[in-house]
């Protein structure tokens, strides 16, 4: 009855992670227009050859930001700051509210869930490699890699796709780092105080989304997987709660959605408003 319980709570993880996932993604986008393209005149025409990868890419990136298709690793680092703005949005209000939702549904049995767990030490090694690929250091670190060959092979999207997973790392980790010292929850394991939200779930589905938005479905469900894989390892290995997980992938979806659309027509204000019972802080979009 035990492993049954297990692999029950294993597989709602998974399926809720699944069809979240697509529901979000599904809900934020918009038609994309064609791009046309001049073709070169005289002695341009005789200029270097498109780069494959961009040519071949069948789902590109809509509103990048980047006016150069091949940004230098300044002009990408320089984006950031500008992402901590635009994080706010209606796009991440959309993202982290059905989160949000998603993450106190399943707060009632995040103790259920974690004792079924607890039980079974075959998923704990099982779960082993979610808890490096998950790591921020691994995920920056591959983000890193994707730019620098891209830059070093001449392939100006791949230096574009892993300007995005860099930014995309950098924004989430900021915002969930900030959480987890906000919320103060202990983690199952009682080793800290830095449960919610889960920045290894973040971290994966950050690279979820960027690696969507630019491939589209067919490389994003890949990523999506090992993120929901993920995920599961944190379970495994007593580090975090299942609502932990499910609000950390919303931050990494809203993440990886920040720095691959563009930020001209919405804006938010933040503000601290007195209550009865202390401060609450108020998001306005407009």
């Amino acid at each position: 009855m035990a492993r049954r319980g297990v692999r029950l709570c294993v597989v709602s993880l998974v399926s809720l992670l699944s069809l979240w996932v697509p529901a979000v993604a599904a809900a934020q986008e918009k038609p994309v227009e064609p791009v046309v393209q001049e073709k070169p005149v005289g002695s341009a025409a005789q200029a270097k050859p498109p780069d494959p990868v961009v040519t071949k890419r069948s789902s590109p990136v809509d509103d990048t930001d980047f006016g150069d298709p091949a940004p230098t690793l300044g002009f990408t680092l320089k984006q950031v700051p500008r992402d901590f703005a635009h994080f706010w949005s209606r796009d991440t209000a959309l993202t982290l509210g059905l989160g949000g939702a998603a993450a106190l549904a399943v707060h009632p049995v995040d103790d259920d869930v974690h004792d079924a767990i607890a039980e079974s030490t075959r998923l704990e090694d099982f779960f082993d490699a979610g808890n490096v690929y998950g790591s921020f250091a691994v995920q920056l670190g591959g983000a890193f890699g994707v730019y620098t060959i891209g830059r070093l092979g001449s392939h100006a999207h791949l230096s574009t796709l892993g300007g995005d997973l860099i930014r995309a790392q950098l924004l989430t980790a900021g915002y969930t780092q900030a959480l987890k010292f906000a919320t103060d929850r202990e983690r199952p394991d009682g080793s800290n105080s830095q449960s919610f939200p889960s920045g290894h779930a973040s971290a994966a589905f950050a690279t979820a989304n960027v690696i969507r938005r630019h491939y589209g479905w067919g490389w994003g469900s890949l990523g999506y997987g090992l993120a929901a894989y993920v995920a599961s390892a944190r379970l495994a290995h007593d580090r975090h709660y299942l609502s932990d997980v499910v609000f950390g992938a919303a931050i990494g979806i809203a993440g990886g959605r920040t720095v691959t659309v563009s930020h001209d027509r919405h804006h938010a204000t933040i503000g601290a408003v007195p209550t009865a019972g202390g401060v609450a802080v108020r998001v306005s979009i407009d």
